[in-house]
């Protein structure tokens, strides 16, 4: 299932390889729907076009194994956050910042899995934090971050080992990775 209300936008088109020149002005959901079916035919996907909001994310994650957030919205990635824990749900979150991309698995069974976002990124937040996706970011931190997250993901559909609040910090500049550990007492 791919949830977004947005639509393809031009200046978008060069972090969002999945989409094209004829893509701008649909919306997002809908149009990955369509790319994913011409190399994966046979894939079941459903597209939903609207935003996940306090009114509908229950409905919207409930029954689902996993959920990747690749959203820029801070706000709306506490929202999921707090669904998936509620609803005992993995969730796989990667996100960009001018200087890094960070990768987190929270609410995946065994230690650690009442783990929330609040946990791990404590105090207050500003709203220069929402919208990191939004400014211009290296090609191969795109990539790393969204290569991270698939391995995550696969990780844990194959019942492979994962540490849920463990943060991988993908650095820009040296383009390597790190891990900080999750609390010592949720491991």
């Amino acid at each position: 299932t791919i949830i977004d209300g947005d639509r393809v936008e031009a200046p978008g088109l060069e972090r969002q390889p999945l989409y094209a020149e004829a893509d701008i002005g649909h919306p997002k959901a809908t149009t990955a729907r369509g790319w994913l079916q011409l190399v994966g035919p046979g894939i079941d996907v459903i597209a939903i076009d609207r935003f996940v909001d306090a009114d509908n994310a229950r409905a919207l994650i409930e029954g689902h194994h996993i959920v990747a957030d690749c959203t820029d919205d801070l706000h709306a990635r506490q929202l999921i956050d707090r669904t998936c824990a509620d609803l005992g749900v993995p969730l796989v979150t990667g996100a960009l910042y001018p200087q890094q991309g960070l990768v987190v698995l929270l609410h995946a069974p065994g230690a650690g899995s009442a783990l929330r976002r609040t946990d791990l990124f404590p105090g207050k937040y500003s709203s220069d934090q929402d919208g990191g996706a939004m400014r211009p970011q290296p090609e191969g931190a795109i990539e790393a971050v969204g290569m991270r997250m698939m391995g995550t993901i696969r990780s844990v559909l194959t019942d492979r080992p994962v540490v849920n609040g463990a943060i991988a910090v993908f650095d820009h500049g040296s383009g390597t990775w790190s891990t900080i550990d999750p609390p010592e007492n949720t491991r």
